[in-house]
């Protein structure tokens, strides 16, 4: 039995009511054989270090002052000072490269910034097995490079399988009609494929949206170095990944254009989709990613906190144990 420790607004935020055979939270850290503690950027130091040997942490997501220039690049938060950082850290903020920082996903988004009601995603069936002939795309343009460049691109194209347009408003706050988000869904739900792009929050919020309403993921520089192929035995047969440092706007388009030509492809990916969310993500924790965040945490500790042991990828294949499953997906 592994005993966890952490504060209960952690446990409410982070797991929720989500337990397993073989994992018990504990009211008290003597007792617990690691904690997971949240704390503010700026705590970070050498002392909280020394006498928490046995601790992992949750970097609070730092002001959007102190995340200079976030929209402009990639992994900017770098360029922040970083404390010298002994224990294993996961962060929504746009770190990479740095030892013991593990970059954390978000979603799904908080109700109140869509309007919606307390732990909406549960009353999402996903029924989105027909095949459409469609991609489906609509968001703000202005909140990152990638997606100027992606939208350039399509706007100067004319094919109708491809609904991409511009959303004036941003659907993720709380004074938008609720029917925006709504029709958004529906719109996702009655496609084929969704693209998800680097947004200018930590990480991406559309890959819930994209996943919830059955959708094949096109990731384009985003999430794509999550470590799926812990978990997928053929990453794309669920979804396909791009990175605009590498790959073009027309080969993009090209790779997704062949994608819709085979709809028996098209159908099992989707298929998988289905299954994948429904396995992971329809829970009540908060956090969709609670079960591969804990799933870390147990690695992290299994491995003894030895960072030449672990790796910064936040899907690890101790999620499947934790799930029963046998063998990946």
């Amino acid at each position: 039995m592994i005993l966890i420790f952490c504060k209960p607004n952690v446990k409410k935020r982070y797991f929720g009511n989500i337990s397993f055979d073989g994992v018990k939270f504990v009211n008290s850290e003597d007792e617990a054989d690691f904690s997971i503690v949240k704390i503010p950027f700026e705590q970070y130091d050498s002392e909280f270090f020394e006498n928490n040997s046995k601790t992992i942490c949750i970097i609070k997501a730092m002001p959007h002052h102190k995340r200079v220039d976030i929209r402009k690049g990639y992994c900017i938060d770098n360029r922040v000072d970083i404390p010298n950082i002994k224990n294993f850290c996961f962060s929504t903020n746009d770190f990479c490269g740095v030892p013991h920082i593990i970059p954390m996903p978000f979603g799904p988004t908080f109700k109140q910034n869509k309007n919606q009601k307390p732990k909406y995603w549960l009353d999402y069936n996903i029924k989105n097995t027909d095949f459409h002939n469609k991609v489906y795309w609509r968001s703000r343009v202005s909140t990152h490079e990638s997606r100027k460049t992606f939208m350039k691109f399509y706007n100067s194209i004319n094919d109708p399988r491809f609904d991409v347009s511009e959303l004036k408003v941003n659907i993720y706050q709380t004074d938008v009609d609720p029917s925006i988000f709504t029709d958004h869904i529906e719109r996702l739900s009655n496609s084929d494929v969704g693209f998800v792009l680097r947004g200018d929050r930590p990480w991406v919020l559309s890959f819930f949206d994209v996943t919830m309403s059955g959708c094949i993921p096109i990731m384009i520089s985003s999430m794509n170095d999550y470590g799926w192929e812990n978990i997928f035995e053929n990453v794309d047969d669920y979804m396909l990944r791009f990175d605009l440092r590498e790959h073009s706007m027309e080969y993009i388009h090209e790779q997704v254009a062949l994608l819709l030509e085979d709809k028996e492809r098209v159908l099992r990916m989707k298929a998988n989709i289905a299954n994948f969310y429904n396995t992971f993500f329809r829970h009540s924790a908060k956090f969709g990613f609670a079960e591969f965040f804990l799933a870390k945490c147990i690695e992290i500790y299994k491995n003894d906190f030895d960072l030449e042991k672990i790796d910064d990828k936040f899907i690890c294949s101790e999620v499947l144990k934790l799930k029963g499953i046998d063998g990946k997906l």
